[in-house]
């Protein structure tokens, strides 16, 4: 069936909708008690965002657990991949899906005191469309072509053809709204201090640190009838290191944490003041091959250390054999999945006997990231390769240092991460990564198959044929070995059991209006 609903959201349902979301409570086997206001939520985070602007993240998805603090979409997509009113109270899918009428709320303010209506919707999405400069949130809606202003609060959004994944695209970084009057004020300083419509106003941005605080004027309602949120205040501390995470948690310091591996629910769980909450999602963990240069640029090296990897060794050693062996792009998780996709195998002798006939002698370097558990990844796949004779040398870098050397393909190998959370859509995954102008596209690949199967796929509004082309595209990818899929592991968050109402949007992201905390 078609991604987009096939009826209009009418403005009479709008609002019973818009509080549609599933709650996660560390209580849920009790009554829980009516919501406490006040206090202030500790987060810790394993990633930063490289700007808060929404339309300048760098890791669709994970930046969201700081952008839904503050900055809100036109639509929520629900965790069942159903679409939701929110800044937009209903729509209307027209011309066969070249074009989308939203109507907005007419009741919502930013946090400057400026009125979100049509023009403000129309100067957020022109901002994808700017030619000369297009933000990386652009390659979200590749399609959408111009924005016309209907009336006060209406706005039409016009494509080149059918689409199937702009709704969902409307509910992450490409459908958020941020105030037009700040960003005009503020500049490049407004990637630091944003405005937006949603239930916290960020005080303080730091390198490692997102202060944010109740927002008073935020236009939904609590349980109690008043509006919501019901915190004062809401810290994210970004902190790469899991134990240090978990530190935080046990002590008492913090609240909430990002999802850790199947090595540390023993502990979680032997805390009587600790919870494990099923994030549902986990990380996808592949290998980038730079094929613009020498060493890699030699398919017969690549084909060498992709089977050079036992990925079952990695299965069992990542995640207590609790995870499964990636077979593509798509996690298991994702309605895109395809069973019956078969990923590069492990064969230690071919491995051997094709890296003898690349003619590569001497180390290979291999970046990753500074976090858990990459390093022991990269340690084991070492040893592997060193079993069939490849030198591979080990580079360790934080986060932006990494992203740096990689977006300037000055790198050799690489280990990459797709997010521990749920994309919008799988076309965030295949659009930015294997598409023509595909900003994740690390490995310099060129293949005008591919791109057009990517094309293709995001046209098509019938979800089954989605998926074929999808196959298609992970399976070509694997043939020329552009990458090697490694490992999927299941992933669990850390929560107080004084935490309550979580509740997330589709990519499983917290939202934080309705959190509340016991005294």
């Amino acid at each position: 069936m078609p991604d987009f609903p096939s009826t209009r959201i009418s403005r009479r349902n709008a609002l019973a909708l818009a509080g549609a979301a599933t709650a996660f409570s560390p209580r849920a086997f009790a009554a829980d008690p009516a919501p406490r206001r006040g206090g202030t939520l500790t987060a810790v985070v394993e990633l930063d965002a490289r700007s808060l602007d929404p339309l300048y993240g760098n890791a669709p998805a994970t930046d969201r657990r700081i952008f839904n603090l503050y900055a809100e979409p036109l639509v929520r997509q629900d965790v069942d991949t159903s679409i939701k009113p929110w800044l937009a109270e209903s729509w209307e899918v027209e011309d066969g899906g070249k074009s989308v009428l939203f109507r907005l709320r007419r009741d919502v303010l930013f946090h400057d005191g400026t009125k979100f209506n049509g023009e403000a919707a129309k100067f957020n999405l022109d901002r994808l469309l700017n030619k000369d400069s297009p933000p990386p949130a652009r390659q979200f809606v590749p399609d959408m072509v111009s924005v016309d202003l209907v009336d006060e609060y209406a706005i039409r959004v016009h494509m080149a053809q059918p689409a199937g994944a702009f709704l969902a695209m409307m509910s992450a970084e490409a459908g958020t709204m941020i105030s037009p009057t700040a960003l005009r004020e503020r500049g490049e300083e407004f990637g630091r201090a944003p405005v937006g419509t949603g239930p916290f106003i960020v005080t303080a941005r730091a390198s490692n640190q997102v202060t944010a605080e109740r927002n008073p004027h935020y236009w939904r309602m609590g349980a109690d009838g008043k509006p919501l949120p019901y915190l004062d205040k809401v810290q994210l501390n970004i902190n790469p290191n899991t134990a240090v995470r978990l530190i935080q948690m046990r002590s008492g310091a913090a609240q909430l944490t990002d999802p850790i591996g199947p090595k540390d629910f023993d502990q979680v769980t032997r805390d009587p003041n600790l919870t494990l909450l099923d994030a549902r999602v986990g990380p996808v963990w592949y290998l980038n091959f730079n094929i613009t240069k020498p060493p890699f640029d030699n398919i017969d090296l690549r084909k060498a250390v992709s089977l050079a990897i036992d990925r079952n060794v990695l299965v069992r050693a990542i995640t207590n054999g609790k995870g499964t062996v990636l077979n593509g792009t798509v996690p298991p998780t994702g309605w895109a999945y395809d069973k019956d996709l078969h990923g590069h195998a492990f064969d230690p002798a071919q491995a051997k006997a094709l890296y003898a006939k690349s003619g590569r002698r001497g180390p290979i370097t291999f970046n990753i990231v500074q976090r858990d558990p990459d390093g022991q990844m990269a340690q084991i796949i070492q040893a592997m390769c060193k079993q069939a004779g490849i030198d591979i040398r080990i580079e360790v870098l934080e986060r932006l240092s990494y992203m740096s050397k990689i977006l300037h393909a000055d790198y050799d190998l690489s280990m990459g991460r797709a997010s521990i959370l749920q994309m919008a859509d799988p076309d965030v995954i295949f659009n930015t990564t294997y598409s023509r102008n595909a900003t994740l596209n690390y490995m310099g690949f060129k293949d005008e198959n591919i791109f057009a199967l990517v094309d293709k796929a995001r046209q098509e509004l019938d979800r089954d044929r989605r998926r074929a082309l999808y196959t298609q595209i992970q399976r070509s990818v694997q043939d020329q070995y552009l990458q090697s899929f490694l490992i999927w592991t299941p992933t669990q968050e850390v929560a107080s059991r004084k935490l309550h109402d979580l509740r997330r949007d589709g990519t499983l992201v917290w939202l934080y209006d309705s959190i509340w905390l016991e005294a």
